[in-house]
């Protein structure tokens, strides 16, 4: 049976999409199997497969992506992805407006949600927990502290990591690195990449595996 993790947050611009590669590929080098949903109306996963595979044909897929935004019956795709062995990771939209999110979001067994020290978007993660807990109230959740800069001292960063532990887990910080920016859905992390990465993904694989 598969396990679904999904990648959301209100705010757009935490990086949603980006840790999604690279959790991905985390994931297939512990040798686990690995699908993607896109579930984003921009549907940035599957168009960067699309081009890729478009200029690499012949480099081999190291996980699928399918589409999940637009779709028609998204229950019956959540019960096909819940009976896939491995991992099934979701990139969701910044928004609660779809309806069908809220389908997604009960079949799912963990959030991963990256934030922001800022104001704004410390105030939707707050907003957007509080939805997610009352609507699945045993889903586990892991907040991201993403795009951070070390030379930049947040003031909410205490604030906000207290308030968060007492709702669920939150990771080592991923700073606002350009080999974190730099994405590819072919092909895996670099040492770089994975040394940005790993702190924060050895915690959510400690809770997903």
């Amino acid at each position: 049976m598969g396990k679904i993790i999904v990648f959301s947050n209100l705010k757009g611009g935490c990086g949603k999409s980006t840790l999604c590669c690279h959790f991905a590929h985390y994931l297939v080098k512990k040798n686990q199997q690995v699908c993607v949903l896109d579930a984003d109306t921009s549907q940035n996963i599957y168009n960067m497969r699309q081009r890729e595979i478009s200029a690499e044909p012949d480099t081999e897929e190291p996980w699928k992506v399918w589409q999940l935004a637009g779709t028609g019956n998204i229950k019956a795709i959540m019960e096909r992805a819940k009976e896939m062995d491995g991992y099934v990771l979701i990139d969701c939209p910044g928004t609660l407006s779809d309806k069908n999110l809220l389908t997604v979001f009960q079949y799912a067994d963990v959030a991963v949600v990256p934030f922001r020290y800022d104001d704004l978007v410390v105030d939707s993660t707050i907003s957007f927990s509080k939805v997610l807990k009352n609507e699945v109230p045993e889903i586990k959740i892991i907040y991201v502290p993403n795009i951070i800069r070390l030379a930049v001292k947040y003031p909410l960063e205490a604030q906000a990591t207290d308030m968060f532990s007492h709702v669920g887990i939150v990771t080592y910080r991923i700073t606002d690195a350009v080999a974190v920016q730099r994405i590819s859905s072919l092909h895996g992390q670099d040492e770089q990449q994975e040394n940005a990465t790993g702190g924060a993904f050895n915690s959510i694989y400690e809770v997903v595996r």
